[in-house]
């Protein structure tokens, strides 16, 4: 007992010491057990250590012992050898590492290189044994025009310079640009009687040199009066050209400000060397302070001194038909045609016209696809015309290729490899630019053989000794408009071509060198595409632009400004403007018109007035300004020579000028027609003639208008309007604000910059690609240095620029990817993380169509199109770079999506998994060219990772898919649509892939229950199954999937006639976690079922019994309980014919919170009914009543005035519905997405109106049978629905052209418009409609 009194006390004290192995006290402190009892076997050592302490415990005083030194020592250094220790072996472990990672890096990089130089070799070794193999050809092909370079380049040179300079061919083929019909005469196939074609493209002249001068690389004579000092005006155009495109903002603008002053001093010459060539033109050859380069011989003003001295070595055959003139390194070309080759200077003033409107439209395209055309200004001056273009390098041969090669081993066949590959660059170009302007290649036949024409036959393509790909004697570049016989000259259509908007709306590529010689094979065939498409602009486009004056003439007074660009923008050219204005109806309209022509006229007789004078040697001031007063005063002058001039002048040419002007007068004097004060306004605009005052108040005045009144007359110019002259010193101010590093001159600048791009917008640039996208880029810079909600608003201002630029010219690779990078920054400055996710992944989108458009242009060919997403996968690692910085979206493409292009090829495919090799979620819903080898290919790839693959529509049989076997982690199995697939195949799938838990077997007809009991099987933990369609599937394999796969989610049976009530209550009895059943036209099932499963199914959130016919109120009195289905909001009755106003009463009653009630069709549905929805059901966002007889006034009324929040509502065949009802709707309905009325014929335009204003979100909307509605409708259906996709308007008598044409002009979403039976739409407005919107599914 004392023994355990003492160790009671010894536990309640502070605790004992203990002593460690090496000696000292430990100070940790423990609870001592008790001691045992004497009787216990416990050795005797134990007994005395028990009493030891005993003895300590009584001994020890308060103060604590020290510990022993010598212990101390010990352990401290027991300690530090460990930790000395372990640095040690750690070293010696990093050291290890080290080693083995430069053992493996050196193993790499022999490896490496060992490959790379068995590739090397494999290389050489191919390129070797090719050149071995074409050596022989080569040289027996090449060995003439190697040795003989110059000879044979002299000879094609000659003969394509000729083409270009007269536009014939030579003497022994006069007719070979006559006009060609093939119902008048009949095509015959050219002769080339040398090799004029071998270093050219196109068509070529003959081999005798002697017959066609050298073609002259027009360089200025050395006796050439050089007052101006010579710049190489095409090398600087050319070289910065290219820099234009680049992604840096202080390149692009440095660049543009270059070219901007280079335009501005080159047409400073133009203006300065034009000047003097036009009042020189009347002067012998001799006196000529600039003398011609080439004259024709036919030349009246030559004295037969100088004649016979300018034949030597300037003038070319009796062919030519203008001169040239070279001077500071441009090429000036007059429009004269003395040798009566186009019919007359104004003909041959037209086609020079037409040759810088070809290179003005090719110079936006061209270098998009390597090709260059020259720098190029259009001069007039006292009615003559000019065309300057900075002089060209000279064409190469094939040794002009040999400074491309550092060694000359094999000189012959380098050089002749070298100009193949030049050649066929040069080829692709032309290929590339003739799909991207719509053109036909076409192949001619030459001496027997072939020759593939890609734009048109006589256009100058060549290599240039820059190595750069250029275009000249583009005029005949766009095809020419058909013969209205009689027609004026042989070659009229030299001169008259379409315009290249028109050409872009053709469904079919034209061919350019249609009713010529040029055509090729398919004259008969060609010729009727183009009449086709002139016949459409004459009849369609003319008619529509003429609705579009007639509705704006007096909304905008000014629009005869703006009337050229308008007809050029919808493809007409000027000369049909009598046809425009013959289909006007509005008199103001036609007054515009007819004043214009009538200016344009007299332009035309003022000009031809100044060539007469200037031909006559009269080129003083006085004597312009004279023959311009004389002009203005026959307008004004009395009643007598009033009348001569408008009868002999006006009437007499009006005709032949503008076609279609007799409709147009109707036989009314166009003196009367037209308001004198436009004609007067616009022809002093287009002939540049400046007055003292008004001229018709001086005529007032005096009674004539005198040569002092007339101030001057000012030269016209136009030069290729790459870069906009007016936004030259914004591109300098933006320049200079991003070359310097000061904050607040930063911003100043480029505020300024932003203010010269919008006045220069304002003025006359809105359409100018470059003005629109660089003050675009302008507001980007600027909203850097912006506070918070200004940025944000110029980065707005700065987007809709962009897209506007989109919308000038789409697909532009730099435009889409500056707006990624705006987008980018709007994610930045986006206080919410959705919309900041949602612009990043639009911004990685941006990028990527920038890419695919670049690889498009590059790739496509006219035999062989390439689809975007087969260069999906060719991104090198910097382009994922850039894209993975906007949007994480497509850092690692996880997740591929097919479905939306079901053309992708295979190979593309093939690559995605090649590429990709973590794909996850694979859907290749209906793409055609997914088969068997493609899956064999796919699945043993991602065998890995692959967890869900949709294969719907797909050309796949059984064979492929037992491969899905392989797939270990598939979860997700749709195979719908598949024809081919069978019970087998599926078997071994279900066996193998036990993880799956969705599996759609939806419309595989030779899918049966042998295979889907499997399902039950294998796939325990199933939660999505889908058997609709599939007539051998039945109600058995449901049963038998609803009693094991208890995780059971979503289930669907859609026209499954043959199943019954059994799998139906098997699902309410083992699948509590079911939240969506589809049992649409489920005819054999009953109320049974739906009464088993109250209390069971609390989670069901979608229950669809459409078409089931034999379900009645006791279904809905069974669903009428909120406790039992809490979770239900979605529910559909349609036709279900059984249920009456009784059980829908109580359903509503009891289920208060449903979103979406359709009971269309349920014709047992009284008024009662539709009130008790309308009370109860406040939330509903969907509800369809369609042909319901209960819908009456007042029920429509209440449903429109309770359910506020509706957003799809069908009142479709509710008859009753009136105008009292859509008033309450355009009141308290603000929400709507689909509105369906069809079948209300008692409906006005006044409060339907009203419900189209208040809902600008509709997207779709059906009007059928109601008759009231009219244009008044659709006119506020196209301001309002920008949203809108479908529309349905049939049998209504009050729609025309008119309110269809405003609702496809004002609904750019719109899919699809049905207006049957609607008399008044005619067949042209339909014809036009189906061409113009072919995105848009018509129905008439």
């Amino acid at each position: 007992m004392d023994k355990l009194r003492n160790a009671i006390d010894g536990k309640q004290g502070q605790g004992n010491k203990v002593t460690t192995k090496s000696g000292h006290i430990s100070d940790v402190k423990f609870e001592p057990n008790l001691p045992l009892l004497e009787d216990d076997d416990v050795p005797s050592e134990q007994y005395e250590l028990d009493k030891l302490d005993e003895e300590l415990q009584r001994s020890r005083t308060k103060k604590s012992l020290l510990a022993t030194p010598s212990g101390m020592m010990r352990d401290k250094l027991d300690s530090l050898l460990n930790k000395r220790l372990e640095e040690r072996i750690n070293q010696l472990r990093i050291f290890r590492t080290q080693i083995a990672e430069i053992q493996l890096k050196n193993k790499r990089d022999q490896l490496a290189k060992s490959i790379e130089i068995k590739k090397v070799v494999d290389k050489l070794a191919r390129t070797k044994q090719r050149l071995q193999d074409v050596m022989e050809e080569l040289k027996q092909e090449r060995s003439e025009e190697l040795t003989q370079p110059r000879e044979v380049r002299l000879s094609a040179a000659n003969a394509v310079q000729h083409v270009k300079r007269t536009s014939v061919l030579p003497a022994k083929r006069p007719d070979a640009y006559h006009f060609v019909d093939e119902r008048k005469s009949v095509v015959g196939s050219l002769r080339n009687e040398g090799e004029g074609n071998q270093w050219g493209i196109g068509i070529t002249g003959n081999n005798d040199a002697s017959q066609i001068p050298v073609r002259s690389v027009f360089r200025p004579r050395r006796g050439a009066n050089m007052r101006l000092e010579a710049r190489d005006w095409n090398e600087e155009f050319q070289t910065n050209i290219r820099r234009i495109k680049s992604r840096f903002l202080e390149t692009k603008f440095t660049t543009l400000a270059k070219i901007g002053n280079m335009q501005e001093h080159f047409v400073q010459n133009v203006l300065s060397i034009g000047k003097r060539i036009v009042e020189e033109i009347a002067l012998p050859y001799v006196q000529k302070s600039i003398k011609p380069t080439a004259m024709p011989l036919a030349f009246k003003v030559l004295s037969a001194l100088d004649r016979n001295d300018v034949l030597k070595e300037f003038v070319y055959d009796a062919d030519e038909w203008r001169p040239i003139y070279c001077h500071s390194n441009i090429v000036f070309q007059v429009a004269a045609d003395d040798s009566d080759f186009f019919g007359g200077t104004e003909a041959a003033s037209k086609a020079l016209s037409n040759e810088f409107r070809a290179i003005e439209f090719l110079s936006k395209e061209s270098y998009e696809h390597d090709v260059c055309v020259p720098l190029s200004a259009l001069f007039c001056y006292l009615g003559h015309k000019i065309l300057a273009t900075a002089v060209l390098p000279g064409m190469a041969d094939p040794k002009d290729m040999m400074d491309i090669f550092a060694k000359e081993d094999d000189q012959t066949e380098t050089v002749a490899t070298a100009w193949d590959n030049a050649k066929d660059s040069l080829q692709r170009s032309l290929r590339k630019l003739g799909i991207s302007l719509n053109l036909k290649p076409h192949v001619m036949m030459v001496d027997g053989e072939q020759e593939h024409v890609h734009l048109v036959a006589d256009l100058q393509a060549f290599i240039g000794k820059d190595k750069r790909n250029y275009l000249m004697s583009c005029s005949r570049v766009l095809p020419p408009e058909p013969p209205t016989y009689p027609i004026d000259s042989e070659r009229y259509h030299l001169s008259r071509f379409m315009r290249p908007e028109l050409l872009q709306l053709s469904s079919s590529p034209i061919n350019a060198d249609c009713f010529s010689s040029f055509v090729g094979k398919d004259a008969r065939r060609d010729n009727a595409n183009c009449r086709e498409l002139f016949n459409f602009m004459r009849r369609n486009i003319c008619p529509f632009v003429a609705s579009y004056l007639d509705s704006h003439g007096y909304d905008f007074p000014d629009l005869i400004k703006s009337l050229a660009s308008i007809l050029h923008r919808n493809g007409i050219n000027v000369r049909f403007l009598g046809i425009v204005g013959s289909y006007c109806k509005n008199e103001r309209t036609v007054c515009m018109v007819a004043s214009e022509m009538v200016a344009r006229l007299v332009k035309s007789k003022l000009r031809k007035d100044w060539r007469s004078m200037v031909d006559e040697g009269k080129n003083q001031p006085l004597d312009s300004r004279s023959c311009t007063a004389d002009v203005y005063s026959s307008l004004f002058e009395a009643q007598e020579k009033e009348t001569e001039f408008w009868s002999n002048v006006v009437q007499k040419r009006m005709n032949e000028k503008f076609p279609g002007s007799l409709a147009l007068a109707r036989n009314r004097p166009w003196r009367t027609l037209c308001d004198m004060k436009l004609v007067i306004d616009r022809l002093s605009s287009m002939t540049g003639i400046t007055f003292r005052e008004d001229p018709w108040e001086i005529f007032g005045k005096r009674g004539r208008i005198l040569a002092h009144d007339v101030i001057k007359t000012e030269e016209r110019i136009r030069v290729v309007n790459l870069v906009p002259i007016e936004c030259l010193s914004g591109f300098e101010l933006l320049a200079e604000a991003l070359r310097i590093s000061d904050f607040d001159n930063k911003k100043k600048l480029a505020a300024d910059a932003v203010r010269v791009f919008e006045q220069a917008i304002q003025h006359n640039n809105a359409m100018n690609l470059q003005a629109v996208t660089c003050c675009a880029d302008a507001k980007m810079f600027l909203s850097q240095f912006l506070t918070f909600f200004d940025a944000r608003a110029s980065l707005d201002e700065a987007e809709e620029l962009y897209r506007r630029s989109l919308c000038i010219r789409p697909q532009i690779t730099e435009t889409l990817l500056r707006l990624g990078d705006l987008h980018v920054q709007q994610a930045k400055l986006s206080r919410i993380e959705e919309t900041a996710a949602r612009l990043r992944a639009r911004a990685g989108a941006r990028y990527l169509q920038g890419m695919l458009y670049q690889w498009e242009r590059d790739y496509a060919t006219a035999n062989k199109v390439v689809h975007k997403l087969d260069h999906l996968f060719q991104l090198s690692r910097s382009d994922f770079a850039a894209v993975s910085v906007a949007s994480n979206k497509f850092s690692d493409f996880k997740n591929l999506n097919f479905s939306s292009s079901p053309d992708v090829g295979a190979n593309a495919i093939r690559r995605s998994i090649g590429k990709v090799p973590v794909v996850e979620d694979m859907c290749m819903a209906n793409c055609q060219y997914c088969d068997d080898s493609v899956l064999s290919y796919i699945i043993p790839k991602s065998k890995r990772t692959l967890t869900a693959l949709d294969v719907s529509g797909c050309p796949v049989t059984s064979e492929s898919i037992i491969v899905l076997a392989q797939l270990k982690n598939l979860q997700k199995l749709v195979v719908d649509n598949c024809l081919l697939i069978e019970d087998k195949a599926l078997m071994e799938v279900f066996q193998k892939c036990t993880n799956l838990r969705h599996i759609s077997l939806r419309s595989v007809p030779k899918v049966s229950n042998q295979s889907a009991f499997y399902i039950p099987k294998f796939c325990r933990q199933l939660q999505y199954f889908d058997m609709s369609h599939s007539p051998l599937i039945t109600g058995a394999a449901l049963n038998e999937i609803a009693q094991v796969c208890s995780q059971m989610v979503e289930a669907f049976a859609q026209d499954s006639y043959t199943m019954d009530d059994v799998p139906v209550i098997s699902i309410g009895k083992n699948c509590p976690a079911v939240r969506t059943l589809d049992f649409r036209n489920c005819v054999k099932l009953s109320s049974l079922s739906i009464k088993s499963w109250k209390g069971r199914l609390k989670k069901l959130e979608t229950l669809i019994l459409e078409g089931c016919i034999r379900l009645d109120d006791a279904a809905l009195l069974a669903l009428a309980d909120h406790e039992a289905f809490p979770s239900l909001t979605h529910l559909d009755l349609t036709s279900c014919d059984l249920i009456s106003t009784h059980g829908l009463q109580e359903i509503v009653r009891q289920l208060v919170d449903l979103e979406v009630l359709r009971v269309g069709r349920c014709t047992q549905i009284e008024e009662h009914a539709v009130k008790a929805i309308a009370k109860n059901c406040r939330q509903l966002r969907e509800l369809s009543l369609e042909s319901c007889v209960g819908v009456t006034v007042g029920a429509s009324v209440k449903i429109v005035s309770s359910c506020t929040c509706l957003e799809k509502l069908s009142f479709a065949g509710c008859h009753l519905v009136d105008d009292t009802t859509v008033s309450m709707m355009a009141t308290n309905l603000t929400r709507l997405v689909e509105l369906d009325v069809s079948g209300c014929e008692s409906l006005s335009e006044g409060p339907l109106g009203n419900v189209i204003i208040n809902n600008t979100s509709l997207t779709a909307l059906n009007l059928y049978a109601c008759r009231k509605v009219g244009n008044k409708t659709l006119r506020k259906i196209g301001a309002t629905c920008r949203r809108l996709e479908a529309l349905t308007i049939s049998q209504s008598n009050k729609v025309n052209d008119k309110g269809i044409m405003q609702v496809v002009t004002g609904c750019p979403c719109l899919k699809s418009l049905h207006a049957t039976n609607c008399k008044n739409i005619s067949d042209d407005a339909k014809q036009l409609l189906s061409i113009q919107t072919p995105w848009v599914n018509f129905a008439f």
